[in-house]
């Protein structure tokens, strides 16, 4: 069996005395085993992952070693992590909760882009892989479900 440990940190402590998170917690034998299989299932399934891994990564990384990345792109690239990290900030559950939780605010902004830039109203040249990249970005009905929902 799983459970989720809370600590309690006292008023006078900034920070707790040790870390957070998911703890085996068991009476007997038969949870012991219970736990050791589900770990086992887990690890299978990360290792299938990792497996499969470089053999998607490595064709796109070779197919894209040649393109130019210059000063355009760089202030592109910073422009997009503003927009992960106005994402992350105002739109996340997860960190929403963190930090209307007293959440470790710490953690909460390592997991942030170490630069990034922001700028009111951008619109990339027209025919630039920047300007195409935003017409993909649109919303769009990905699923189908607009059909389903009307019929």
């Amino acid at each position: 069996m799983l459970c989720c440990v809370v600590v309690n940190v006292p008023p006078a402590q900034a920070e707790p005395s040790h870390g957070n998170g998911i703890k085996a917690a068991g009476k007997d034998a038969a949870d012991a085993a219970h736990l050791a299989a589900v770990a086992e299932v887990d690890f299978d399934v990360v290792t299938d992952g990792l497996h499969t891994l470089l053999p998607a990564y490595a064709p796109i990384v070779h197919r894209r070693s040649t393109m130019d990345f210059g000063e355009r792109q760089r202030q592109w690239q910073l422009l997009r992590r503003g927009r992960y990290v106005e994402f992350n900030l105002i739109y996340d559950k997860g960190t929403l909760f963190g930090l209307q939780t007293g959440g470790n605010i710490e953690s909460i902004l390592m997991s942030l882009p170490p630069t990034a830039n922001w700028a009111f109203n951008v619109h990339p040249e027209e025919g630039t892989p920047e300007a195409d990249l935003g017409n993909f970005l649109q919303a769009r009905d990905w699923a189908g479900l607009e059909e389903v929902h009307s019929s």
